[in-house]
């Protein structure tokens, strides 16, 4: 079982819950679908370790350089991925096939949890050497583009398939935190980066006690 999602508080099952509203809004919607688009890539990827047979091998350090950027939401989408990338070490002809590989995925729609404000963007790519983690909160005093309607922060996270396992495991268990998380995500909307990386490995280091317990 991948995720309970409950009308009801419920004690620790060991594998996610999402509570929801008994009369289903948008935004619970909005975050069942964010959490399936994320489970469905790890599936396909392999990522996700089973808890009860294996340990969840976890690197925090892939936390420890991540930065909040501002982005301005008068642009659109494709704009600020592309200045998001200019942060990056990548070569220019690297940071053009992530951007193209990033926007080739927005067609299958974005995965974003609207009742928290937050956009996903994501991809996998051969060849980028270093994952990308990274984070943005959005400035809407020019004004809002369409693709920032009701979205004031957000994520880009770029990893290739043939990675090491832990690396790939990292990521996808931060995905998971997006949804399981509330403080993650707090200390974003605060543009805290320290208190964004501290909450982040808090949540990793969770993840990985909750797989050592699974092998008992």
């Amino acid at each position: 079982m991948d995720i309970i999602i409950s009308t009801l508080k419920l004690p620790d099952q060991g594998i996610p819950v999402m509570e929801v509203g008994a009369l289903l809004k948008e935004e619970d919607f909005g975050r069942m679908q964010a959490y399936f688009e994320i489970l469905k890539e790890q599936k396909i990827q392999k990522k996700i370790p089973d808890v009860k047979n294996i340990r969840r091998a976890v690197c925090p350090d892939i936390v420890e350089n991540l930065r909040i950027y501002p982005a301005d939401a008068s642009e659109g989408k494709e704009e600020v991925l592309r200045k998001l990338l200019g942060h990056t070490d990548m070569g220019e002809k690297q940071k053009d096939r992530c951007l193209e590989a990033v926007m080739e995925r927005e067609k299958d729609g974005p995965v974003a949890l609207k009742d928290r404000k937050f956009l996903i963007f994501h991809c996998n790519i051969p060849g980028n050497n270093t994952p990308v983690l990274m984070f943005f909160t959005l400035d809407h005093k020019k004004g809002t583009h369409p693709d920032f309607q009701d979205f004031d922060k957000g994520a880009l996270m770029i990893v290739d398939k043939k990675q090491d396992k832990k690396t790939r495991d990292t990521l996808a268990v931060i995905s998971e935190g997006f949804v399981n998380d509330e403080r993650i995500l707090e200390s974003l909307e605060k543009k805290d980066p320290k208190a964004l990386r501290c909450q982040i490995r808090e949540y990793l280091e969770r993840a990985k006690q909750e797989g050592d317990e699974g092998l008992l």
